[in-house]
């Protein structure tokens, strides 16, 4: 957007510049007659001789704000062409009299007077009022004290000086007001931003400052205005004052920085001039001529203030300069772009005052371009920073939800493992409640039994019974056990039935057992297998010895029963439940059973399951 209105203005520019031919007639001296009439005073009416531009000077106002402007062109004949009269610079408003016939005004005379001091004028003369010899033009101007002015009149064919006032007039006027809708634009957006991000000051005072260019930069375009002249002035004046102060606040903020002392400085200028001008009265363009220095020393202050900052950047760890809100390279763009509204300002000043370009053409005033371009770039650097901000605020949100999504799921697995462990509570709750009654009820039968047993085998028999049902209720209260607590359980068990048998029990135990802790599948598979072996020896081989090798061969545990009973007779031994069982719980575990004979007498039985 902003190429598109430099490449507009720089356009109109150089089709303004195009140098008119001899036929154009630049009239640059006039009769000047002070009086209040509304048409053309006479010939006797008293007059004095000005050259254009003609800036009108204090004394005048003493006499009136009206005057009449004439000049005289000859010619020798009717032009065969239309010609125009133009008036490129003007304050504050005019009419165009040719040979006592208005061509046309710049509107209203009466308060609030129309406001032509940037527009400028043109009027097509009919070939019906053209006269043989010598014609007449008179240009009554009006204005308010401290701002009268007349440039140079042009007088020509139409087809030249047209098109020139077109371009002036779209450079002067149709482009302030286009620049005035951008401006106000801005505000508006960046008043939204403020109200979304409360705590953000900068986005208020920078919507400040637009609304306050924008309202400044209406007076370029604006003809006739909805208040009386002196409260227009005033506003106009104020604007320009808010502008610096807003502009001062916003950048104070986007650096963030605070400078309590400066701020209220700022604040107080721009209260303090408000005040001024409401009591100036006709001295009010001397007054803002005066006081309007001060926006130039604010704006010469923030561009040192920010040459500062970007210095002090420079020098400042990279991890440190991150935290501030802008880059060095963006505050270096942002001081170029206040210096140049600054130059614009103190040139349009001194033109404004008389010192210089009183007669220019075009481009009398350029602040109202370069602020604008300013608060473009502004408000491009605020929406890059402001998507770039929301991109983050998007990829942390996207974290923050895969993060809960994860936490949720961690929350359900959690839940689940919780009811999981509630409900093996309450099933080893009831288990603990069943083995507590076995324990009591059929343990204490078992174990009357033992005693009560007629013969050695039923003995044998209800003390197997018993200590399995004790393995039961043991076993299940402890979920693991060591390899060394469980081997040491099994030797109990070994001695304690075989001495009750009269057998002697060799127990057997390698010293390079792995420190393993078993599970209560394998406590209690590799317990059966033991106690099955047991009871098959004492069953059906009648052995005076039982020997119980235990050991570890390659990552296995081996355990194997030897005894030197009677062995089994060919073709009359048959594998019972018994041994099926025991095959099934080393299977269970992954390792394998293993019968066979013994030398001189006897028979092995040996168990290999594989531990990790």
């Amino acid at each position: 957007m902003i190429t598109v209105l430099l490449a507009l203005g720089v356009g109109g520019i150089a089709q303004a510049a195009i140098v008119l031919d001899d036929s154009v007639v630049r009239l640059e001296q006039a009769e000047l007659r002070l009086s209040h009439e509304v048409h053309p005073p006479s010939a006797s009416t008293v007059a004095q001789t000005v050259q254009l531009p003609d800036t009108w000077p204090a004394k005048r106002y003493a006499i009136g704000d009206n005057g009449w402007y004439r000049f005289y062109v000859s010619r020798a004949q009717v032009p065969d062409a239309i010609w125009g009269i133009y008036i490129p610079r003007l304050t504050m408003n005019a009419a165009v009299y040719f040979n006592d016939k208005l061509l046309g005004d710049g509107g209203s005379f009466a308060e609030p007077l129309a406001r032509n001091w940037a527009r400028p004028l043109y009027f097509d003369i009919p070939s019906s009022l053209w006269r043989d010899g010598e014609n007449r033009i008179d240009i009554r101007l009006r204005s308010y004290p401290g701002s009268g002015l007349l440039g140079s009149v042009l007088i020509g064919p139409q087809a030249l000086l047209q098109p020139r006032y077109e371009w002036v007039y779209f450079f002067q006027v149709q482009l302030s007001a286009g620049l005035f809708l951008a401006t106000l634009g801005v505000s508006v957006f960046a008043f939204g931003l403020w109200r979304k991000r409360p705590g953000d000051s900068q986005y208020l005072w920078f919507a400040v400052a637009a609304f306050a260019w924008s309202l400044l930069s209406s007076n370029n375009f604006i003809r006739h205005i909805p208040m009386p002249s002196p409260a227009w002035e005033w506003l106009m004046f104020s604007s320009i004052a808010w502008w610096s102060t807003a502009l001062g606040l916003f950048v104070h903020r986007m650096l963030g920085k605070h400078y309590p002392l400066i701020d209220s400085a700022l604040v107080a200028y721009a209260v303090l001039a408000m005040v001024l001008y409401a009591v100036a009265g006709e001295y009010l363009a001397l007054v803002a001529a005066v006081w309007m220095l001060g926006s130039v020393l604010i704006g010469g202050y923030l561009v040192w203030r920010l040459l500062s900052v970007r210095g002090s950047l420079l020098r400042m760890p990279h991890d440190s300069a991150r935290r501030v809100l802008s880059s060095p390279q963006q505050i270096a763009l942002l001081a170029m772009g206040i210096a140049m509204v600054l130059m614009a300002g103190v040139h349009d000043w001194l033109v404004q005052n008389g010192f210089i370009g009183a007669d220019r053409e075009y481009g009398h005033h350029l602040i109202h371009y370069s602020a604008a371009l300013l608060i473009l770039f502004i408000a491009w650097h605020l929406i890059q920073r402001f998507i770039s901000a929301l991109n983050e605020s998007e990829q942390l949100n996207a974290e923050l939800e895969a993060r809960v999504a994860a936490n949720r799921r961690e929350l359900e697995d959690n839940y689940l493992h919780l009811q999981t462990l509630d409900q093996a509570r309450a099933v080893a709750g009831e288990r603990e409640r069943i083995y507590r009654d076995l324990h009591d009820d059929v343990g204490a039968k078992l174990l009357s039994l033992v005693y009560r047993a007629g013969d050695r085998g039923s003995a044998d028999l209800a003390r197997s019974a018993l200590q399995d049902l004790r393995d039961v209720v043991s076993h299940t209260q402890h979920e693991q056990l060591t390899l060394e607590e469980a081997l040491a359980d099994w030797h109990v068990e070994c001695d304690q039935r075989l001495g009750a048998a009269h057998i002697q029990l060799d127990w057997r135990q390698a010293d390079t057992l792995p420190e393993r802790i078993l599970s209560q599948q394998e406590v209690v598979n590799l317990g059966r297998i033991l106690r099955e072996a047991i009871s098959n020896a004492m069953q059906h081989a009648k052995p005076q010895r039982v020997v119980v090798n235990i050991d570890y061969v390659l990552a296995h545990l081996v355990i194997e029963l030897r005894d030197d009973g009677v062995g089994r007779a060919q073709g009359t031994w048959k594998p019972g439940r018994g041994l099926r069982n025991m095959e099934l719980r080393a299977g269970e575990l992954g390792g394998a059973l293993r019968w066979q004979d013994v030398e001189p007498q006897g028979c092995s039985v040996q168990c290999r399951i594989p531990l990790s």
